[in-house]
């Protein structure tokens, strides 16, 4: 097969030059003249998807060949990183979800008034229930409870056993069939995207029909071999991946060093600091009576508040992210330090001001020009209101002022 493919490729590229040489490339020469053209031009191309791109032609270290071989890392690091930016990106995950209309169907369930009125009930009971019951120091001490029980799980064997019971009832050839079907969606979604790549890639020398024809030979070779795999259950792909799961389930019951690395993860997961934030995040009228007796006037969070009257009652402020209904169990870890909430960062003898509208910091050195400047500013405000409202307004005018002041 090698041999006749060279031999046609040889046979056109002889008929090509006796056609150049001898004629005038006109008439139905100038056609055969294409014809041997065309031939040359898609022999090269197969020769060099088949051939160039994955050895050294005749094992002469020819530039440009052997390209899958020297950059088959690169050029599986450039697709894992055009897929994670261009399909994994909060931007595409966001739309995705946008277009599977959770919140429309959603919608449409709660427009029923039975249905909005069964769940809206059912809630509000179990939330004033549950807030009423739940002391902060008993969901605090439970909290810490189960995540001292949790630390002492042994996740790795227990993850083995999961997979080993999967694998008993073959579920994972199920979630290997899904992945398989999701990647046949993926690569017929992108072809266009892909080939665009590929094109940025390949060698700025390289012909357009050289190029497409490598691609459509790579991306199609892919692709029936996600059919071939989907539709043969007895597939080496299968089998391997069949092998590759025993070994991780082995691996994660008998390996110290495997059941080590699963540990490691279980305990930062469970050391985290935004683990236990939750807990902390909420303020009410008991936290806000203790710390008026430690000397506090207020508060500035990231969470949540409740008891808003008693706290008001008690002259305490609330500056929050808003009200909430539950409990929280909250603490003092250190005073005297710099702490950030939200995007406002305060430290030990900082000047803040706050109100309805919300909490910004004002630099030491100009605080005793903010009464002066404060009072400046309401005087321009009030006079230009003044104004405004009385007969003398002219809009022309006001555009004129604009104009100056900016």
């Amino acid at each position: 097969m090698k041999r006749r493919a060279t031999g046609m490729l040889v046979v056109m590229t002889l008929f090509f030059v006796v056609i150049t040489v001898f004629t005038a490339g006109t008439g139905v020469w100038g056609y055969l003249q294409a014809l041997a053209e065309a031939s040359m031009v898609g022999g090269l191309a197969d020769w060099f998807a088949v051939t160039a791109l994955f050895r050294h032609p005749m094992g002469l270290p020819i530039p440009h060949t052997a390209v899958i071989v020297a950059r088959k890392d690169e050029f599986g690091r450039t697709l894992g990183e055009f897929v994670q930016e261009n399909f994994l990106s909060a931007g595409v995950i966001t739309e995705r979800v946008e277009n599977a209309h959770v919140i429309q169907r959603a919608a449409d369930w709660f427009s029923d008034p039975a249905n909005a009125a069964q769940l809206s009930g059912h809630a509000a009971d179990l939330a004033v229930g549950v807030a009423d019951l739940i002391n902060d120091e008993d969901v605090h001490r439970l909290v810490d409870e189960e995540l001292s029980r949790a630390a002492q799980l042994p996740l790795a064997t227990m993850a083995g056993r999961g997979l080993e019971m999967m694998t008993a009832e073959n579920r994972h050839h199920e979630l290997f069939d899904a992945i398989l079907r999701g990647l046949e969606r993926f690569l017929d979604d992108s072809r266009d995207t892909l080939r665009s790549r590929f094109a940025e890639e390949t060698p700025w020398w390289l012909p357009d029909a050289v190029d497409d024809r490598i691609f459509d030979r790579l991306f199609d070779g892919v692709c029936r071999l996600l059919r071939e795999v989907n539709s043969d259950p007895n597939h080496e792909v299968r089998k391997q991946f069949d092998t590759w799961v025993t070994s991780l389930i082995d691996r994660l019951e008998n390996s110290p060093e495997m059941q080590q690395r699963v540990d490691e993860l279980k305990q930062e997961v469970l050391e985290h600091p935004q683990l236990r934030e939750w807990s902390g995040s909420l303020w009410g009228e008991v936290n806000a009576t203790i710390f008026t007796a430690l000397g506090c006037v207020g508060t500035i969070t990231n969470g949540c508040v409740r008891d808003l009257k008693e706290a008001r009652e008690m002259g305490f402020r609330f500056f929050a992210r808003g009200p909430g209904v539950s409990h929280a169990y909250v603490r003092v870890v250190a005073a005297g330090e710099e702490v950030s909430v939200g995007s406002l960062t305060v430290r030990p003898g900082d000047l803040l001001a706050a109100d309805q509208h919300g909490v910004l910091s004002i630099p030491t050195e100009i605080a005793a020009e903010l009464p002066a400047a404060c009072d400046r500013v309401v005087e321009r405000e009030q006079n230009l209101l003044r104004w405004v409202r009385s007969p003398e307004f002219d809009p022309a005018r006001l555009a004129e002022m604009r104009r100056v002041r900016h």
